[in-house]
């Protein structure tokens, strides 16, 4: 049995279907830009818990790149809360904030923490794409944590509550992020 080579139709056909297969698994693709709308819009309704990691990581990266990005979804602030709140103050367990990159090198997370002095010691996790600190608080009240400098252009930052204890009671948190030239007495003396 001799075998022949595929005529030029078979040829010409073969590359078609290859062509429209790819089209349509092309088509079927979350495109970036609805990526990046649908993470926004579940940070903003303070749904992080939804988000699927690995469009959270793809939307740390796109927002570290792109501070025009961050200017949309912080409308035009430099920095704030994109989490839902009530003039800064958060009850649930994880918030997100956002800053645009600026001059400052001293920049603090200034936290007042309202609830039972059962709840307490209570820690807070801050991390961003490239870095995490973590402190412990005994009591409420204000407190500050210092964070590093910004490396990108922007950069989404997530705050959580590790309760070291289960617990069924409420806690709020107020949150600013201020940034500083140098830091000053006060920040230094809280910061320890």
């Amino acid at each position: 049995m001799k075998f022949r080579s595929p005529s030029m139709g078979l040829i010409l056909m073969v590359v078609l279907y290859s062509l429209a297969g790819l089209f349509f698994a092309w088509g079927l693709a979350v495109p970036k830009q609805d990526r990046i709308w649908t993470v926004a819009q579940k940070l903003r309704a303070g749904n992080i818990n939804e988000i699927d990691p690995e469009d959270l990581l793809f939307f740390e990266h796109e927002l570290s790149q792109n501070d025009s990005l961050a200017s949309w979804l912080l409308m035009g602030r430099p920095d704030g809360i994109i989490s839902p709140n009530t003039l800064g103050w958060v009850d649930k367990p994880a918030l997100v904030l956002a800053r645009i990159h600026n001059k400052t090198n001293h920049c603090f997370l200034e936290l007042n923490l309202n609830g039972p002095r059962k709840l307490f010691p209570i820690k807070i996790r801050a991390e961003a794409l490239s870095w995490q600190v973590e402190k412990t608080f005994s009591s409420p009240g204000l407190q500050t944590i210092e964070i590093p400098a910004l490396d990108n252009k922007a950069e989404l930052i997530v705050i959580r509550r590790l309760f070291s204890t289960p617990s069924t009671s409420t806690m709020s948190m107020r949150l600013e992020l201020s940034c500083l030239e140098k830091p000053s007495r006060a920040h230094a003396m809280a910061g320890r």
